[in-house]
């Protein structure tokens, strides 16, 4: 087996993954139906079920697996990254977040970029103490 074939999957998983999960939200025209208040106590749980499922999920989406994953790409065909790759890398995942929210007009656009380069900065900052045994050191 040619050794490069893996590299191409490593690529199409990237792709994929950044532009079906990371893509899709940018085009929403509108904001998601918000839902009804719930009353009892288990439409209770299954609400901050789904908010705690769907925070989790953006954040291990784009701070976690796009930067991590695209610097394991670029290292693929290079083995050390310039400060060039390293800020583009970064900077991916932040704009197809800020990018999902522009429904909601260019200051939530403006918020999601700031507040997205804020928690990868503290990932990464919590990461390099050792703190945060759950994501990978790269």
């Amino acid at each position: 087996m040619n050794k490069q074939v893996p590299h191409i999957y490593i690529l199409i998983e990237f792709l994929a993954v950044a532009l079906v999960l990371g893509g899709l939200p940018i085009f929403m025209e509108k904001a998601a139906a918000i839902p009804p208040v719930p009353t009892g106590s288990y439409e209770k749980l299954l609400f901050a079920l789904r908010v705690f499922f769907f925070a989790l999920y953006e954040e291990v989406l784009y701070r976690w697996y796009l930067p991590e994953r695209g610097k394991l790409v670029l290292k693929t065909v290079n083995t050390s990254l310039s400060f060039g790759q390293k800020v583009i890398i970064e900077c991916f995942p932040l704009l197809l977040f800020a990018a999902a929210h522009r429904y909601l007009g260019i200051g939530a656009v403006v918020f999601a970029f700031v507040m997205g380069t804020m928690f990868r900065m503290l990932i990464l900052a919590v990461r390099k103490k050792g703190f945060l045994f759950f994501v990978p050191c790269s």
